[in-house]
């Protein structure tokens, strides 16, 4: 929890005056990537054998597919009321 507010209390305002309004979206980036990988160096230390790849972001298993589905059919039920109610 102290990486993502050192971050942000160190880079935000370097590069909000270096880059104007574009520094804090340079600023929210480096933040998540720092953010990110102390998540995994703490993760790493807890679960030693744990090695995510690639290939696991980036390809849908049935499981994700499930998810996916549910929430399609969410949006799509909360469309359908808003729908009736507006009528």
């Amino acid at each position: 929890l102290f990486v993502p507010f050192a971050s942000i209390a160190v880079f935000l305002p370097a590069f909000t005056y270096f880059f104007g309004t574009a520094g804090i979206i340079y600023e929210f980036v480096l933040t998540s990537a720092l953010f990110t990988l102390e998540r995994y160096r703490v993760l790493r230390k807890l679960l030693p054998d744990f090695h995510p790849s690639l290939k696991d972001f980036f390809s849908l298993d049935d499981m994700d597919r499930y998810f996916i589905k549910m929430i399609i059919r969410m949006i799509l039920n909360n469309v359908r009321i808003l729908r009736i109610k507006s009528e």
